[in-house]
């Protein structure tokens, strides 16, 4: 950057104030009409000033449900947001995303709601994970903030930014064990009966 009294001043590169380690400052005597000019130059101690200390919440519920004799279903939720942490940790510690974890399971004998002449035990359990993580800066630019960057960023590019920042994961789970005829004859089991067979 020019100044006014003919000086510049220069940055070289485009550092990322998230990971420097170490500043390296030159002076350098670009006039060639005093060539042994003579400088103080003083650096004194570089430290953060007014860190960003706002608070975040979080939280975390689980719900058992049992169905009767039909099965149960768990649902459970974990989340919590920018900013939250302990108290015994430093600001550079604490999360620095938005956080949504969902999950539901639900373990069902289906046979029960077939007629007791079917003689059916139909086990299966089914389940749904949900992780949702968005970042409080880029991943990609660790000083900008990823929301500043989706307001600069070109309408046609913002999708892409989303995409690549944001983690989202999903699964999805379907079970059938153990699938069976119950026995139901009262004559001298065989070896080959159906009842000895399950999927």
């Amino acid at each position: 950057k020019a100044q006014t009294n003919g000086q510049v001043y220069s940055i070289l590169g485009n550092p990322n104030l998230a990971e420097v380690r170490g500043i390296l400052i030159g002076v350098e005597n670009t006039n060639a009409t005093t060539p042994n000019a003579c400088a103080d130059v003083w650096v004194n101690e570089l430290r953060l000033s007014s860190l960003d200390e706002e608070g975040g919440w979080a939280a975390l519920g689980r719900v058992d449900l049992t169905l009767a004799d039909l099965g149960t279903l768990t649902l459970s939720g974990n989340a919590h947001s920018k900013g939250f942490g302990t108290l015994e940790q430093r600001v550079s510690d604490r999360y620095r995303d938005n956080f949504l974890q969902f999950d539901a399971t639900a373990t069902l004998e289906l046979g029960k709601l077939l007629p007791k002449k079917a003689a059916l035990s139909i086990p299966v359990t089914a389940s749904y994970s949900q992780t949702l993580s968005t970042p409080e800066y880029d991943p990609y630019d660790g000083d900008v903030k990823l929301k500043d960057k989706l307001r600069e960023a070109p309408r046609d590019r913002r999708d892409s930014i989303k995409n690549d920042a944001i983690d989202f994961t999903a699964t999805k789970t379907l079970n059938f064990t153990n699938v069976r005829k119950n026995r139901t004859s009262t004559k001298k089991p065989k070896i080959y009966d159906i009842s000895n067979l399950d999927v």
